[in-house]
């Protein structure tokens, strides 16, 4: 605004070019954040006004990296400017395009498209000159340098260069242009390798060469003795050091992701909620946090290189490539270590286990839900042999077949079956049927008669194969001393051949020797006490949450196929589980995480190929909710607790509770419409009571319920429901006491009458004498009763 209202202040006077103040300054501004952004350029009737000027013009300004002085765009902007003024051109503040700390390398420059779009603009209102402070400011690359030249000279428009006294306008504007190019490009190729230099160099001593990630922060840099590092311009370096208020994120992302197998989305929610360095957090920021090797202590430079590649239009883009492994410049970096190196690994295999899961080039040897299990188990279709899918997500996730479903194959499976009901009958029947002491008391048993017949079974004779061992070992050496000394070429091979038979028989016999003595050596029996201890272990995990249980059910049972049978009488066929369990590898895993001393054994069992494997095969019926809660209502009962107390408690209707108490299914009407009936409104339920029944009793507290219903117009059973889902600790401690639950303060007895209640009652006078002397009913009089 200074300058251009100097060199045109007629156009001030006209208001095109705002005086200044901090309210016009701060519009400039917004107005070309939003241009920018955006990409909307509105020259605003400029042409109304172009008599005060000869042509209108834009231009563009840039400055490199971070590094570099953001004054620089002031500076290039009032040059321009005033050269454009000189001319007679006019640069509105609507064509003023920029980019700050942006390579001239590439023209993926949202600013230099900007300018290349009006350029390109046949409308009237275009610019028709682009003013540049020189042309490396336009494009540190020759071939994008000479296209801007070529299409602005076809748009029959002109482009000045302030510093470098480029013009297009000159007869030999393109030999210079191409000269200026030329040097833009080999100025870039010279900074180059001085640039990997001075990072070779920076990493070598330790000093920081990017922003610090999460879990770092910058510290002045030191050198080995001690003393401070500068750089060229005097002034001090940085270098990384661990930084305590980040540290325990990152410790706890790698034991989600390692010891809780988390998913990378689930720990990216968690580290959103901890709000972790103020930034979002998504799958593939975690995958890049767990996967940065500073955490463990090794700092790796060059891991990736640009390389240039050409888009659609045939301009020059860079693309991200790793660098082999010999050419990455590694160093060990103690003090940076976060996580231990065990870790770490085992994050990596995990990650690449993903990574094989997940890919769609690669042959898969994992599948996706046993990287991130969703789901307890993923049962195969009995059909087609194939993974079922999630055919509904969400509370009632049920299992199906896409083969069957979409006709494919001939796999003739049909209908869907909810992943609650086919967890739930996997894991009753692993626990009730498989982990159990018959069973254990079974597999000691076996395991331990396997043990005494191999403790009586004759040994190897293993004198032959020693003898002839320490014979070819003695050979070796001699052919080895024969080999250091011959120099005859055609003896070397024979003696080499040689030497390699014998290596090789040689390692065969020290294998059958140590096979044979590996066999003789019989550990102790299986201990049926610990062998309990650790089926405890293994039925804890199983119910825990999904992504422990689920390998370890996995790894017990094996694939799990679910089969549909006809039955006699039923039109419908029956669903079925059958899988093949192996508790010994199980209970080897977890012996050896718990230094168990039946490790040896169990080990011993699985290496010389004895398994206890049986097959299991079982109906997958649904059970009622009234049947999952009945021991509940019956423990509720016989503490004395109502019908109503109790369903408020285990979430579930009265009905429901009067099932579970008695053992027999209500009655239901019959479904559907009858002929002739019309549809109705949908019902109403006490959920939708919830927030109206609160707004009641908080304008006037203490309200009854049956008044409250009376308000509403609805039942009292189902604002009684309502009243229950809103104040929940009013249900919790009538269970706690023992008593009905208290839904209203208020009584329509006066407090003269409910004294002469309690004096009533304290006197010993029946339930029915008060009920019919201070004519209230029974309940009320119970209630005051309890209160007392």
């Amino acid at each position: 605004m200074e300058i251009q209202g100097r060199l045109f202040p007629k156009l001030v006077q006209l208001g095109v070019i705002p005086r200044k103040s901090k309210a016009e300054v701060e519009r400039l501004a917004t107005a070309f954040e939003q241009r920018f952004l955006k990409a909307d350029v509105q020259p605003e009737a400029l042409l109304l006004h172009s008599r005060h000027w000869e042509q209108l013009a834009a231009c563009y300004l840039r400055y490199s990296c971070d590094k570099s002085n953001p004054r620089s765009l002031v500076q290039q902007l009032k040059l321009t400017l005033e050269r454009a003024a000189a001319n007679k051109h006019f640069i509105p503040w609507q064509f003023v395009f920029a980019d700050a700390a942006v390579t001239g390398t590439t023209a993926d420059r949202h600013g230099y498209e900007l300018a290349n779009l009006q350029m390109a603009s046949t409308a009237a209102d275009s610019p028709v000159v682009l003013y540049i402070d020189e042309i490396g400011r336009a494009s540190r690359d020759m071939v994008e340098a000479l296209r801007l030249g070529r299409m602005i000279d076809a748009m029959g428009k002109r482009l000045v260069g302030v510093s470098d006294g480029f013009d297009s306008d000159h007869q030999m504007w393109k030999f210079v242009l191409s000269i200026f190019a030329a040097l833009q490009e080999w100025f870039i190729d010279q900074l180059k390798p001085k640039v990997k230099r001075g990072m070779r160099d920076a990493h070598r001593q330790g000093t920081n060469l990017r922003p610090a990630a999460v879990g770092y922060k910058l510290v002045p840099a030191v050198d080995a003795t001690g003393s401070p590092i500068f750089g060229k311009d005097g002034v001090r370096s940085k270098m990384l050091a661990v930084d305590e208020k980040t540290m325990p994120y990152i410790q706890l992302a790698f034991n989600l992701y390692v010891t809780q197998n988390w998913s990378l989305g689930r720990i990216a929610r968690h580290l959103n909620d901890l709000a972790v360095i103020g930034c979002t957090w998504d799958s593939s920021r975690v995958r890049q946090l767990l996967g940065r090797y500073k955490y463990a202590g090794i700092d790796v430079e060059d891991m990736t290189y640009r390389a240039e590649q050409l888009d659609e239009k045939g301009r020059k883009k860079y693309v991200i490539k790793r660098n082999p492994r010999e050419k990455w410049k590694v160093r060990r970096a103690r003090n940076l270590q976060i996580i231990p190196w065990s870790v770490w690994k085992a994050a990596q295999r995990r990650l690449e286990l993903a990574k094989n899961a997940y890919s769609k080039s690669s042959s898969r040897t994992t599948r996706r839900d046993e990287v991130n299990a969703t789901t307890l188990v993923r049962p195969l279709c009995g059909g087609c042999k194939k993974p079922l899918w999630l055919g509904r997500a969400g509370k009632h996730a049920s299992f199906t077949c896409t083969d069957a479903r979409d006709g494919k194959n001939g796999c003739t499976f049909r209908g869907y079956k909810t992943v609650r009901h086919v967890e739930n009958a996997v894991v009753n029947y692993v626990l009730n049927k498989v982990l159990t002491p018959t069973r254990v008391n079974e597999l000691v048993e076996r395991a331990n008669q396997y043990l005494i017949e191999q403790s009586e079974a004759p040994r190897v004779d293993t004198t032959a194969w020693e003898t002839e061992i320490a014979k070819l070992s003695a050979g070796c050496k001699r052919l080895a001393k024969v080999l250091a000394n011959e120099d005859d070429d055609q003896k070397m091979g024979a003696v080499v051949a040689k030497l390699r038979q014998d290596e090789r028989r040689l390692a065969e016999l020290r294998a059958m020797a140590r096979d044979a003595k590996r066999s003789s050596d019989i550990p102790a029996r299986l201990c049926t006490t610990q062998v309990l201890e650790l089926i405890k272990d293994v039925s804890t995990l199983l119910q825990s949450e999904v992504q422990i249980a689920a390998p370890l059910l996995r790894q017990l049972t094996g694939p799990i196929t679910l089969l549909q049978e006809k039955q006699e009488g039923k039109s419908k066929p029956a669903w079925f589980a059958c899988f093949t369990y192996n508790l010994l590898p199980v209970l080897l895993q977890i012996s050896r995480n718990g230094n168990c001393p039946t490790t040896s054994t169990l080990e011993y069992l699985t290496t010389h190929g004895w398994t206890n494997a049986e097959s299991a095969k079982f109906p997958l019926d649904v059970e009622r909710k009234a049947d999952v809660i009945a021991a509940k209502v019956a423990e509720l009962v016989a503490e004395g607790h109502s019908t109503d107390t109790i369903a408020a408690v285990l979430g579930v209707s009265s009905q429901v509770v009067q099932e579970a108490r008695t053992g027999r299914k209500r009655a239901r009407g019959p479904r559907g419409k009858t002929a002739g009936e019309t549809a109705k409104a949908p019902r109403t339920t006490f959920h939708d009571l919830v927030a109206p029944l609160k707004a009641l009793l908080v304008k006037e507290p203490g309200t009854s319920i049956s008044e409250a219903a009376r308000r509403l117009g609805y039942c009292e059973a189902t604002v009684r429901c309502a009243y229950d889902a809103a104040f929940p600790e009013v249900i919790e401690k009538a269970r706690v006491d023992g008593a009905p639950p208290q839904r209203s303060n208020r009584s329509r007895l006066s407090k003269q009458e409910i004294e002469r209640v309690k004096e009533l009652l304290r006197k010993g006078v029946p339930i029915y004498e008060i009920e019919a002397e201070i004519g209230c009913s029974r309940q009320t009089v119970y209630r005051i009763k309890s209160k007392m």
